[in-house]
């Protein structure tokens, strides 16, 4: 495996490891720390910590001082430094609207004097659109001022937003590989291995929530995209927002029609409601993941969008499109359009009993962590030792030792689940690291035994308990990986370089072993 794939990797698991690690002791620590009180505007019953985006946070900002990031960056530390802080405040006590818009000022004035004379111009599509440096600051305050707020406004369900960053953090991390911008692709592999910690305490049921201080630093950290793909890409003084605004569009358009239709009806703009778009499909499916799933169907279009501009390039029929679904979904009024489409599409699923699996029917699902370890004894034999060890980073190790002690001596739901996920990223290092991992050797075929055993189990126990497959037997993890699967073959299809193979094998090992771990811990309730 190249140093260029390793290095990713390693950050990856680090930053993973560090903020399960992290979020575990807030856990312990801070059970009764910023709770969140249930009111009608909330879909929890009980009161929950906002300390997710503590552990999220800390370990993020740290992160950047640990891989050299905070000097190159020291606009971006320090701006998102003090939202942050300013978070965790408003989760303890709430801030007034009019001082955190003045702090958000300052800080969006801050990233605006570090590229105050570097940038004249804006790229959107095929056209250069020229501002003076009041109509380039003007632009630059409604964009970070927006955006920045995003992500805490569709912070409303368990593992929404989390889930939403996940998505846009990987299509940014395949932006900066579409684009061979490494040190892009490096800052967002750090963040996207906190969302994945992060993300593993905020499924439902929730152990705790982003809280301001998470969604505040995530929502800086969109805003200021652009930006860093523009310092590391080392360009010209024109800034290519494109694949930005492609990228970002649910938020874009959730927002805008959220803040007009209040004003609209004279309300104030800066007051919370229920009328974004999580909480209107919900209330019309009543399901948690029917919810999710067409805001991430949205998501990842939007980036598959992002990637595409990168091979194809889009002109301006492209940019006459995408800002016609724009005004669309901002000027059409949801319910009676398409939140009743979202509803009709996800019904029949919804509609389906979820239970545990029925231990009369469960088809030897006991021997699936045996296959398991001897599938990756075999993986990891088919290499040298030399090999393995040449060239890998600290982080890797450490972030696997993290993991581990996790899984040995952490709650069991979660450590279950971490199990899942450090079978999978040693996985993922040892399938990575050959162009060819041939099925033709002795150890090769033992593999792809064990690849057919878990299949043949988890589809028989699939089959034969599809009636108790509801939406919500699925965890919000499990809805990322398939999409993000499904997006990279569709990427595939367009001339991107992956290898399904290697990934649809990770896929399998993981959907195999997680069945195992619903049958011996389910997180639903057990219904009669």
């Amino acid at each position: 495996m190249s140093e260029n794939v390793i290095i990713p990797i390693s950050y990856f698991v680090f930053t993973l490891g560090f903020t399960i690690s992290a979020s575990s002791v807030v856990l312990k620590i801070g059970k009764n720390w910023l709770l969140d009180i249930p009111d009608e505007r909330k879909i929890h019953i009980n009161p929950i910590p906002r300390t997710g985006g503590l552990a999220l946070g800390i370990v993020y900002i740290i992160s950047l001082f640990i891989f050299d990031f905070s000097k190159e960056l020291w606009w971006y530390v320090a701006g998102g430094t003090p939202l942050f802080i300013m978070g965790a405040f408003d989760d303890h006590r709430s801030i007034r609207w009019p001082l955190k818009l003045t702090i958000e000022l300052v800080v969006s004035s801050i990233v605006i004097y570090r590229f105050l004379g570097d940038i004249t111009a804006i790229q959107f599509f095929s056209t250069t659109l020229n501002f003076s440096t009041i109509g380039l600051v003007v632009v630059f305050l409604v964009w970070f001022v927006g955006i920045l707020n995003s992500v805490n406004l569709i912070d409303g369900m368990d593992g929404l937003a989390g889930g939403f960053m996940v998505l846009l953090t990987l299509f940014s991390i395949l932006i900066g590989l579409v684009s061979s911008n490494y040190n892009f692709l490096i800052l967002n592999t750090l963040l996207l291995g906190s969302l994945f910690g992060f993300i593993l305490f905020n499924r439902k049921p929730a152990k705790f929530f982003m809280g301001d201080s998470g969604s505040l630093l995530l929502g800086y950290h969109v805003a200021c995209l652009p930006l860093l793909f523009h310092q590391f890409s080392m360009g010209k003084q024109i800034l290519e927002i494109t694949p930005f605004l492609i990228l970002s569009s649910f938020l874009i358009m959730d927002t805008t029609r959220v803040f007009f239709s209040r004003i609209f009806r004279g309300q104030n703009p800066m007051n919370a409601d229920t009328i974004h778009l999580h909480h209107l499909v919900f209330r019309q499916t009543n399901s948690y993941m029917g919810t999710l799933i067409p805001i991430f169907f949205v998501t990842l279009i939007t980036g598959l969008g992002a990637i595409l501009f990168f091979i194809y390039g889009f002109g301006y029929l492209a940019m006459q499109l995408f800002l016609f679904v724009i005004i669309i979904f901002i000027l059409t009024p949801p319910v009676p359009f398409y939140v009743p489409l979202a509803s009709r599409l996800t019904n029949l699923i919804a509609r389906l009993k979820t239970s545990r699996f029925s231990n009369k029917h469960l088809f030897r699902v006991r021997y699936l962590p045996i296959i398991g370890l001897i599938y990756l004894i075999t993986l990891i034999t088919q290499f040298p030792m030399n090999i393995i060890f040449k060239d890998l980073p600290i982080e890797f190790p450490i972030g696997l030792f993290m993991l581990f002690i996790f899984y040995i001596f952490g709650d069991q739901d979660e450590s279950i689940q971490t199990g899942v996920i450090l079978f999978c990223v040693v996985q993922m290092y040892f399938i990575s690291q050959s162009t060819d991992l041939s099925f033709m050797t002795l150890w090769g075929l033992i593999r792809l035994i064990c690849l057919i055993l878990v299949i043949i189990i988890a589809t028989a126990n699939y089959i034969e308990n599809s009636k108790h497959l509801g939406f919500e037997f699925w965890s919000v993890i499990d809805l990322l990986i398939i999409l993000v699967f499904s997006g990279l073959l569709l990427l595939k299809l367009n001339g991107f370089s992956v290898s399904m193979i290697k990934w649809g094998e990770i896929i399998i090992m993981y959907y195999c072993l997680g069945l195992y771990g619903q049958h011996i811990h389910p997180r639903v309730v057990i219904q009669k």
